[in-house]
């Protein structure tokens, strides 16, 4: 028996074996009844510009990811190209930070107590990251995980717990730097802290922040490199495209008012909202940064007084998260089982909570994929604050695990019954008129292939309906795929793949070509046409016909009527 050889019955009995049972156990559960979908479709997106949907080369130009996780699933897609690779390590980092979470607790309560804990994380936190995997949500959770680990390092002189608390808070940085910068405030708070108990740092330490601080500046640094060059106006197009495409921070009336002051359009500011950012003549980098200019006169200035009822707001709707409630009863515990040694933890916790949501408030992105992180690293605050005498050897143990339990279960009840009404009323619920099905979809995608050197434009909503149909974890988008089917606007656009398959079929200017014999349109749902945008800048009428359907998607022709002017304004 493998039992009976004493390393093995060693590992058996070790609580880094435990943790790791335990998360295949949730991993396995959460897999099985999740969508197989990544919860943004930005992923979805770069993991096909990864694989060369567009051009059909291996592309690590994912601007949101750092190039160096291109760099290093190129040997896996290359031995086993079909295989998501891009998703499998998303998984394997979340799964990686809740095994270190679950040793962690393990480690320092024991098993009795740390596997009641263990199963409120895996319970009420993980949810969240493990039934839809997405990158800044690996960010969040990879760098929560990676300062605890550092934190309990520092504290305690364990050299193996920094090592793999600065690998895990790199991964947070490699998949979204600005995730890991929000999680940086946590992390000098607990070095304070201990600190201020230890009045000394140890220094093994200090030579892992500076490990930390020079890997920072290199990846950053190697990444900036990937973005000159060719590829530096697709990089520098994405803050401008952000501004307007997902901004709510300025009034759009008086912002309009201002353009029609001055001769411009406020037509303009409709087909920005509505992601038509494809002309390199009306919106070229030059005319959005003076477009932004101008809209920042208009911008709302934050009301500071408001401040503290807006951030009890977004507190409150945090409570439907059972993150949050994992938070508060860590914080509970803290507060009755600690003699009130630690009862300041939790008011601390609540300012480094402020703090990403107030940056979060003041430029209006509020959203979940963020949120999940921020509570992630409020929870590894407290948690390092919580010790062994804290808990064990108290009367008041049992209530405590009996609680932990009850919130544990609940939190999955609420979880298992949320799925069921929302896969019901996605079931029920019935589709816009012109909304494609997936028959639809793949048969416009085949239509596509069968005639590749035409262009086929899509609105950014169709874009979008058109990307949730192939949305899948486990697939990877064949290279190629979709070397002539674009968007009017997302953040893949100017990529220089794309460029060059525009290009190879005679299309310079995507918005502007729309009127060439070979540029077709997918119908706009929202009836937006491209033919009052063209009348105001290019001084052409519009007249479209339908070619033909697949289901409710219409393929539309564009085309300019003879006897207009077709001069330019720009």
């Amino acid at each position: 028996m493998l039992k009976d050889i004493p390393a093995i019955n060693k590992l058996c009995r070790s609580s880094l074996f435990f943790a790791v049972c335990l998360n295949i156990f949730a991993f396995a559960i959460f897999f099985a009844i999740g969508d197989g979908k990544f919860s943004s479709l930005d992923d979805f997106f770069m993991s096909a510009v990864l694989t060369g949907a567009y051009g059909g080369e291996y592309d690590v130009h994912m601007y949101f990811v750092n190039v160096v996780y291109g760099y290093f699933l190129r040997p896996f897609y290359a031995v086993l190209p079909s295989v998501s690779w891009y998703s499998v390590f998303q998984y394997f980092t979340v799964f990686a930070s809740f095994t270190a979470l679950c040793y962690v607790v393990l480690e320092r309560f024991g098993k009795r107590t740390g596997s009641v804990l263990a199963f409120l994380l895996l319970a009420c936190v993980s949810p969240d990251f493990y039934l839809h995997v997405a990158f800044t949500q690996c960010a969040g959770i990879a760098t929560a995980a990676g300062i605890l680990l550092f934190a309990i390092g520092n504290a305690e002189k364990k050299r193996n717990h920094l090592i793999c608390g600065i690998v895990l808070m790199l991964a947070g940085f490699v998949f979204r730097k600005e995730m890991f910068l929000l999680g940086m405030p946590t992390l000098a708070a607990l070095l304070f802290f201990t600190f201020i108990r230890l009045k000394t740092i140890w220094k093994s330490s200090l030579i892992a922040l500076v490990v930390l601080a020079s890997a920072y500046v290199a990846l950053g640094k190697f990444d900036s490199e990937h973005y000159k060059g060719d590829y530096e106006f697709y990089a520098a197009y994405q803050g401008p495209r952000a501004y307007f495409g997902d901004g709510a921070f300025y009034d759009d009336k008086s912002f309009e008012a201002e353009l029609d002051e001055r001769g411009l359009n406020s037509l303009d500011l409709t087909y920005l909202q509505a992601w038509y950012f494809y002309d390199k003549n009306v919106f070229s980098l030059d005319s959005m940064r003076h477009l932004i200019e101008i809209a920042d006169r208009h911008r709302y200035e934050p009301n500071y007084a408001k401040f503290p009822a807006a951030l009890v707001l977004v507190f409150s709707d945090s409570l439907m998260r059972g993150s949050t409630w994992c938070w508060a009863l860590l914080c509970l515990a803290l507060i009755f089982f600690s003699n009130k040694r630690n009862w300041w933890v939790p008011w601390v916790s609540i300012g480094l909570v402020a703090i990403p949501y107030t940056y979060l408030l003041l430029v209006s992105r509020v959203v979940d994929h963020v949120e999940v992180g921020v509570w992630a690293l409020a929870i590894v605050f407290v948690l390092f604050f919580m010790e062994k005498d804290d808990i064990l050897d108290k009367k008041q143990t049992k209530l405590f695990l009996k609680t932990a339990t009850i919130v544990g279960i609940s939190s999955l009840i609420i979880l298992g019954v949320n799925i069921y009404f929302d896969r019901m009323a996605t079931a029920t619920k019935a589709a816009r008129p012109t909304s494609g099905t997936q028959e639809d979809w793949l048969a416009f995608s085949s239509y596509a292939k069968e005639h590749p050197d035409d262009v086929f434009l899509l609105p950014f909503e169709r874009y979008k309906e058109f990307s949730k149909k192939f949305n899948n974890v486990f697939i990877t988008v064949e290279p190629g795929s979709w070397n002539n089917i674009h968007s009017t606007g997302y953040w893949n656009m100017y990529l220089p793949a794309i460029e060059r398959e525009l290009e190879k079929r005679g299309v310079t200017n995507l918005i502007k070509d729309v009127t060439k014999d070979n540029v077709y349109m997918i119908s706009e749902a929202t009836a937006l046409s491209l033919a009052p945008f063209y009348k105001i800048h290019y001084h052409t009428r519009l007249k479209t016909d339908t070619l033909m359907s697949f289901g409710n998607i219409k393929l539309l022709k564009y085309r300019a009527l003879e006897n207009e002017d077709e001069q330019t304004q720009h």
